[in-house]
């Protein structure tokens, strides 16, 4: 069943049962915890989950910027967290700010632009929260297919990080203008070594000669 947010259409599908009390059930799960808030800068250092992606928006909880980031957190929900000032904080009153904070890092890429204008919104957040390269694994397999695009997969040594650094910068660098038609991904070739070998593919071993 696919789930359509403000007219975008989620990437994810809805799996559950097709009963009245599950679908109710899921959709009061999603819009719990969408937006998540902060009372001041410790509060919101303290609980961010600096392993994942952030957002973080200090805009009021009325008018057309607020509405949105509350439908790009609907939209997102599965790909980072975005946070804004609780009610009641002064926080709310400060200049309009917008910024992305990478996982593991604690340097801010902020938004420059405006924020009423959803469309360019939109493409900035998404191009943020979900990266050109992602992971693909046993577990989330189905969900990337429910997506609809055809994978361009790097099964590749997890020991060896500059094959994966030359892989995603030519994904960025001759197929950015084509995220919306193929779905560039990585895999752990030792974890795949089973169903690649049904395709006739094997490791390759690099052999080491000892010179005297």
């Amino acid at each position: 069943m696919k789930i359509f947010i403000y007219g975008d259409m989620m990437k994810s599908e809805y799996r559950g049962r097709r009963d009245v009390d599950s679908l109710v059930s899921f959709i009061a799960q999603h819009y719990v915890g969408s937006v998540r808030d902060f009372l001041d800068e410790e509060d919101l250092k303290s609980r961010m989950d600096k392993s994942r992606r952030n957002i973080v928006a200090f805009i009021k909880r009325e008018g057309e910027e607020y509405k949105n980031i509350y439908n790009l957190a609907l939209l997102l929900r599965d790909y980072c967290d975005i946070w804004v000032p609780a009610l009641g904080t002064q926080l709310i009153t400060a200049k309009l700010r917008l910024y992305y904070m990478p996982p593991d890092n604690d340097t801010p890429n902020d938004f420059v632009g405006d924020m009423k204008n959803y469309t360019y919104l939109k493409q900035w957040v998404t191009d943020k929260c979900i990266p050109l390269v992602r992971e693909v694994t046993f577990e989330n397999v189905e969900g990337l297919t429910e997506e609809g695009l055809p994978f361009l997969i790097y099964f590749r040594d997890p020991a060896k990080k500059e094959d994966e650094k030359l892989f995603v910068d030519a994904v960025a660098r001759e197929l950015y203008d084509q995220r919306v038609s193929i779905n560039p991904l990585l895999a752990d070739g030792l974890k795949f070594l089973h169903p690649l070998s049904h395709l006739g593919k094997t490791i390759k071993v690099e052999k080491y000669r000892n010179e005297d």
